[in-house]
């Protein structure tokens, strides 16, 4: 009978045992770093002007300027002499470009939608907004393709549409600014690009991010 009892609890332990190691939360398996974020492929930062420019026709009024990565490399070691960093910093440029096209007021809302168009389509590839200024005077657009594991913006976009204003004659004229700088620049390059070459836009774009002029 003893015998009896003792293999009795001796199975009541096994299952006691048996059902705490069944309901025991295993050990959590340790974490798994987040992979790294892969650097962007040259020309990532690169937007095409092509739409903007057929705004303004064949025989339109534009400004053009195209700086590719040969002449920006060129013109860095001029920009090094007053200082090191920023010609290091415009010698790793892909490209500038800014075009100015003058609008009539009936192409204002094509000019909108094409602005719209284009911020969406980048967003869409990875861009991020990082300001927008809308009011009377001008509506701005500034888009950034970041990358993060460097940290640097690859990429800069802004667009720049003059507001209606108060006029309503036909015959006013509107700019629309397009600027792209593609190639690695920090938050406080964006300040001195717009200031070594004076690109229009980029002042717009520098005032309307907070902490840029600095």
């Amino acid at each position: 009978m003893t015998k009896r009892i003792a293999l009795f609890v001796a199975l009541i332990v096994l299952f006691v045992v048996a059902s705490t190691l069944a309901n025991a939360t295993p050990p959590s398996a340790p974490a798994t770093p987040a992979p790294k974020a892969l650097p962007l492929p040259p020309g990532a930062g690169l937007v095409d002007p092509a739409p903007f420019m057929a705004l303004a026709g064949p025989d339109g009024p534009v400004t053009e300027i195209y700086l590719k990565g040969p002449l920006l490399k060129a013109m860095s070691s001029g920009f090094a002499k007053k200082d090191p960093d920023t010609g290091k910093m415009v010698g790793g440029l892909e490209a500038v470009t800014t075009i100015v096209v003058e609008l009539k007021a009936s192409q204002l809302e094509q000019a909108r939608q094409l602005v719209s168009a284009t911020s969406k389509r980048l967003l869409a590839q990875g861009w991020e907004v990082l300001a927008r200024v809308k009011d009377k005077d001008s509506n701005i657009t500034v888009l950034t393709r970041s990358n993060d594991a460097k940290g640097l913006f690859q990429g800069l976009q802004v667009f720049v549409l003059d507001g209606e204003g108060e006029s309503k004659d036909k015959d006013t004229r509107y700019d629309l600014v397009f600027a792209n700088i593609a190639g690695p620049i920090s938050f406080s390059d964006i300040a001195k690009i717009g200031e070594q070459f004076e690109i229009p836009g980029i002042e717009d774009a520098v005032d309307a991010i907070p902490g840029a002029e600095k």
